[in-house]
C-alpha cells in the first residue's frame, strides 16, 4: 500500500499562488510513488483547475478554522507537507503529536522548526535553520520546485520577445512598469506580460504598445511562453527557477524580504541579470550575461528518493532497541554482506553492542539503521566527519532489497541530513570485484578518483 502524503497551501488573488503552484509540482513529482492530496483554504476555480490530473483537491474552510480542520483529516500515518509562513512551531507539533512525519517548504527561517525535512529550494544555506536534533535539509538548485511542464519539451534556437511576470496578485503594479521600461529598451521585441485575477493595474497594462496580456495560464501555456521568449523579467521566486529551466536569460530582482536570500542566492552562483531592489527607481539591463548554469534533469527522481527515505523510519545506532540492535548485527554478519565490506570477518554480538555504546564519545562518525514494514532496510554511515568540509560514507542494504530503490532512498536522505554539518564533500570505497555497487555509486553522482588491487575509491561534491 502506498503511503499517504498530505499538501497544505493556501492562494488567491490576494496572497498569490506562489506556495501552491511550488507544492503542486513537487506533489507531481510524488504522485506515482505516494498516494497525494492537497488541501487549500476555499480554493478557487483556477486551483482546482491546476491540481487536476496531479491529485485531489480538498476545501477547507476560511479563517482560523482551516487548522484544527486540516488536523481532523489526519489519522498519523501520512506524511504533511506544510507551505507557507503562519505555520507556527506550535501548530507543527500538533502534526508531529498526530503521529505524522512532517515536510516544511520554507524560505524565511524566522522560527524553529519540528519538521522531520526541511526543504529550501531557494536557499543554500543549510546553517540558517533552526531544526529539531535529527532533522534533514534539502536546499538549494539541487531541489528546485519546478513542474515538468517547465523541465521538457523542445526550445526554440530562433526564440525572441520578453516574458514578463511577478506573480498573480503583483500588488506593486511591477509587470506594468517594467513593460514600460522594456518598451523603451527593447523597442523591436515582443512583449509577453502574465498576471493573475488580482493585478491591480490591468487596464494600465493592456494601454502599453506591443505588450500581450495573459491571465491565469496553466504551467504548460506559461512554459511555452517561456520558451519561446529570449529574455525573462521576474522577481526571485519560483517563476525564475521555471525561466531558468526553460532557457531564458533572466533578469531577476527582489521586493519583498524572503526573496532577499535566493536573490543572493542567484548572483553568487551567476545565474541571473541582477536588477536588485525592484521598488527602486532604476533598473540596469546592460548586465554582462551570466555564465552560471542549472541542471534541472533528474529532479524528479531526487524527490522520490528524498521522500521515499523519509517514509522509512532512521534510527541512530545509538537509539536503537536491543531487538532493533539484534537485526543489524544479524545482518552485518551475514556471509553475503561481510563478503562486501573492507572488514570481512565476522564479529560477537558483545562487540557490535559495545561498538555502538562507545559511538556516543564520537562526534566524527554517525550510523543509522533503516525500518520499514518489511522490517530492517540496510544501515548507512558516516565517519571522519569533518564539519563545513567531508566525510567519508559507507551503507549497505539487506538481501532482497537491492535494486528496489532503498539505496537511493537512503543516499538521498542521508545527504540531507549530514547538510546540517555543512559537510560538501563526501567519499566512499567499493571492492573493485562489485561492479554492481560501482555503478550504484555512479549513478548516485560519484566518481571514481583513483583505485589499487583491490578497491575504487570515489568522490562526490554535494551541490
Amino acid at each position: 500500500m502506498r503511503r499517504r502524503l498530505f499538501f497544505r497551501a493556501d492562494a488567491g488573488p490576494g496572497i498569490g499562488y506562489g506556495h501552491f503552484v511550488r507544492s503542486l509540482a513537487l506533489a507531481s513529482m510524488l504522485k506515482d510513488c505516494f498516494e497525494c492530496r492537497f488541501f487549500s483554504s476555499q480554493p478557487t476555480p483556477w486551483q482546482y483547475s491546476l491540481a487536476g490530473g496531479i491529485c485531489p483537491l480538498e476545501a477547507l474552510p476560511a479563517g482560523e478554522a482551516c487548522f484544527e480542520a486540516f488536523l481532523g483529516r489526519l489519522d498519523g500515518s501520512e506524511i504533511v507537507v506544510l507551505d507557507n509562513y503562519f505555520y507556527t512551531p506550535e501548530y507543527q507539533l500538533k502534526i508531529k503529536e498526530k503521529g505524522c512525519k512532517l515536510v516544511c517548504i520554507d524560505d524565511l527561517h524566522d522560527k524553529h522548526f519540528y519538521a522531520d525535512l526541511l526543504l529550501s529550494p531557494c536557499s543554500d544555506d543549510a546553517s540558517a535553520y533552526d531544526l529539531e536534533e535529527n532533522a534533514c535539509i534539502a536546499c538549494g538548485p539541487s531541489y528546485a520546485l519546478v513542474g515538468e511542464a517547465f523541465r521538457g519539451g523542445f526550445v526554440s534556437a530562433s526564440r525572441s520577445g520578453v516574458f514578463i511576470s511577478f506573480g498573480g496578485a503583483d500588488p506593486e503594479g511591477l509587470t506594468l512598469r517594467f513593460a514600460r521600461i522594456i518598451r523603451k529598451k527593447f523597442s523591436d521585441e515582443r512583449i509577453d506580460a502574465v498576471v493573475g485575477d488580482g493585478f491591480p493595474v490591468l487596464d494600465e497594462l493592456t494601454a502599453v504598445p506591443g505588450v500581450a496580456v495573459h491571465r491565469n495560464l496553466s504551467p504548460a501555456e506559461m512554459a511555452s511562453l517561456m520558451r519561446g521568449s529570449r529574455i525573462a523579467v521576474c522577481s526571485a521566486s519560483g517563476t525564475c527557477y521555471e525561466a531558468l529551466a526553460c532557457g531564458c536569460e533572466v533578469f531577476a530582482g527582489y521586493y519583498v524580504d524572503n526573496q532577499q536570500d535566493f536573490y543572493k542566492m542567484l548572483c553568487r552562483r551567476d545565474l541571473i541579470h541582477p536588477l536588485g531592489n525592484l521598488l527602486a527607481d532604476r533598473a540596469d539591463f546592460a548586465t554582462q550575461a551570466p555564465s552560471g548554469r542549472i541542471h534541472f534533469g533528474g529532479l524528479e527522481k531526487r524527490f522520490r528518493s528524498l521522500f521515499l527515505g523519509l517514509s522509512m523510519d532512521v534510527v541512530p545506532y545509538t537509539d536503537l532497541t536491543p531487538e532493533q540492535s539484534r537485526l543489524v548485527w544479524e545482518a552485518r554478519n551475514l556471509p553475503e554482506i561481510r563478503c562486501r565490506m573492507t572488514n570481512p570477518e565476522p564479529f560477537s554480538f558483545e562487540s557490535h553492542t559495545a561498538f555502538v555504546k562507545g559511538l556516543k564519545k564520537h562526534t566524527d562518525r554517525e550510523y543509522y539503521a533503516f525500518f520499514d514494514e518489511g522490517g530492517l532496510a540496510g544501515t548507512y554511515d558516516f565517519v571522519d566527519i569533518v564539519d563545513g568540509s567531508s566525510a567519508d560514507r559507507g551503507l549497505f542494504v539487506v538481501p532482497g532489497r537491492q535494486r528496489s530503490g532503498v539505496g537511493a532512498a537512503m543516499e538521498c536522505l542521508m545527504e540531507a541530513r549530514i547538510a546540517r554539518r555543512g559537510v560538501r564533500e563526501l567519499t566512499a570505497c567499493v571492492l573493485r570485484d562489485n561492479p554492481a555497487s560501482l555503478g550504484f555509486h555512479q549513478s548516485a553522482g560519484y566518481v571514481v578518483e583513483t583505485s589499487d588491487d583491490r578497491f575504487y575509491y570515489l568522490r562526490k561534491v554535494l551541490k
